[in-house]
């Protein structure tokens, strides 16, 4: 068998900078790897496809000269020497096989390799499960918004120091209308830690039911980054694989996660006894200045709220400690109950109710918990709301405005996080 092509470096470059988001399977007992090439027959057309442990990834370029049919393996250690400047002009592509012994060369202008290569059959493509998948209609995504909501809500899922999270919590989930118990969810990004949660609302996420797993979070953005326009996601019920596919035709695949969140609740408005507009830079500003006298080890501080004053400020008190931050002037005090009070709160919990607000005032409320014979306990959140142009990828206004352009999407995002013993 032989098979012979001619491509760009910049088509082929291209790419392979789309499958690389997935690290190839292991082929051979050395770790070697590499990346299938698949010439479509007939056509000036060639796919090249990576599948890992539970990740898959799929994108072609053109190519012309071609000889022959079937398919060849590219050890995925060799790819960056395509890149190099010196590399000029088309690349020619030579794989042959004879006897079980598979060789691929390539010829650039500045060498001609000859490379051990590996049987292609040993590749499960998936190409029959996305194809199974796409009989179903699709959902729809911008991008850049999709990216701008999952980017915010990271911040909210385990980070580390709890060894066993719930298996729901490691995942960003997307409420759709696939559940029915769950009509109030239908349009929110949702993900939580167990203690603190995210909710990202827009309209343009109703009916569009979706989970990325945090293990697969890392590739599903790089594959986003590259994907202007929109994005086409697919999961067939009798599969275990979601797929996510770009205007160009590129594609990435994870496994689903059989932990989804089964549960919802966005609490009552009504039950917040302060509402709150504080400048987001000056509140981080504070925090940050407390987090750097708090030792290491240590999160707790405490949060002071003087009503006559319209004040906020954050200290600490402990054997090692004691230090009062400097006020910070609220804003504006839409609702409050003139009651004074101290709670502590996680000083690294509070300051992700603030870090990537879009407004540089952001709406702050705060919910006392009381209950007989304990110590209150209060609820902290913030909302902000922006309008977002899907096509620039950019925020392009606050809230407020009755009468939403044609084109631009109005986004609300709510952080939650409660108080601390």
């Amino acid at each position: 068998m032989q098979i012979k092509f001619k491509v760009e470096a910049s088509k082929l470059n291209t790419a392979l900078g789309l499958v690389s988001i997935v690290p190839p399977q292991p082929m051979a007992q050395d770790g070697a790897a590499g990346y299938l090439f698949v010439p479509r027959a007939g056509s000036d057309i060639c796919d090249v496809y990576s599948r890992g442990t539970n990740q898959v990834a799929t994108a072609f370029f053109e190519i012309s000269d071609l000889e022959g049919e079937g398919s060849f393996v590219y050890p995925s250690q060799f790819i960056e020497s395509f890149k190099s400047p010196l590399v000029k002009g088309p690349i020619t592509f030579t794989a042959t096989s004879e006897e079980g012994a598979y060789r691929v060369r390539c010829a650039t202008s500045v060498t001609d390799d000859d490379r051990v290569s590996f049987d292609p059959k040993l590749m499960n493509t998936g190409w029959k499960d996305l194809k199974e998948a796409k009989a179903q209609t699709p959902r729809v995504f911008s991008a850049s918004l999709l990216a701008e909501a999952i980017k915010a809500s990271e911040p909210f899922l385990p980070d580390g120091t709890d060894k066993n999270p719930e298996e729901h919590h490691k995942s960003i989930q997307v409420f759709g209308s696939d559940d029915p118990n769950l009509p109030k969810a239908n349009g929110y990004i949702f993900s939580s830690d167990g203690t603190g949660a995210f909710y990202f609302y827009s309209d343009a996420f109703k009916d569009k039911g979706m989970a990325v797993p945090g293990g697969h979070l890392s590739g599903f953005k790089s594959f986003m980054s590259k994907s202007p326009g929109t994005l086409k996601v697919y999961a067939a019920p009798n599969q275990n694989m979601t797929f996510a596919e770009n205007d160009q035709g590129y594609v990435f695949g994870w496994t689903r996660s059989a932990a989804q969140y089964t549960k919802f609740s966005y609490y009552n408005s009504k039950m917040e006894h302060v509402i709150l507009d504080l400048h987001r830079d000056a509140t981080l500003a504070r925090l940050q200045f407390v987090r750097a006298c708090l030792s290491k080890n240590k999160n707790k501080i405490r949060f002071h709220y003087d009503a006559a004053r319209a004040e906020i400020f954050f200290t600490i008190a402990d054997e090692v400690s004691k230090t009062e931050g400097p006020k910070l002037e609220i804003h504006n005090v839409r609702q409050t109950d003139g009651k004074d009070f101290v709670s502590n709160v996680d000083v690294n919990a509070m300051t992700k109710l603030f870090t990537g607000a879009k407004g540089d005032t952001v709406e702050f409320r705060i919910m006392p918990i009381e209950a007989e014979g304990k110590k209150t306990q209060y609820m902290f959140r913030t909302i902000d709301e922006f309008l977002y142009d899907p096509v620039a990828g950019a925020v392009v206004g606050g809230s407020g405005i009755e009468n939403v352009p044609e084109g631009i999407v109005a986004c609300k995002v709510t952080r939650f996080v409660p108080s601390r013993d």
